[in-house]
């Protein structure tokens, strides 16, 4: 199902389901992939049980199980029009301004 049909809940439960897979696939416990990535067991569950968690807690975990480069890869890049960049520009100061007193 397209995720912009899914619910938040939905969403983070499918995250959860697809990283307990990952981790199965790779033969980690949940105590493994803790200890690795540096938090708790119960943070672990919570995500895989699709609960919010701290995205920081999220880097980690995906980052134990080599996935961190697949996230970071699904946000893409703003291209900064370097025409439109340079035409709005603040004009480049002439003079200094002078102090009140």
């Amino acid at each position: 199902m397209p995720t912009h049909f899914m619910t938040d809940e939905e969403i983070l439960k499918a995250m959860g389901e697809r990283i307990t897979r990952h981790r199965l696939a790779q033969n980690i416990t949940q105590e493994d992939l803790a200890v690795h990535a540096g938090v708790s067991r119960s943070s672990v569950r919570a995500i895989e049980r699709g609960d919010a968690v701290n995205m920081a807690i999220i880097v980690k975990v995906l980052r134990s199980l080599r996935l961190l480069h697949h996230f970071f890869a699904s946000i893409p890049e703003i291209e900064v029009d370097m025409h439109w960049f340079i035409k709005n520009q603040p004009p480049e100061r002439k003079r200094a301004r002078k102090e009140k007193s």
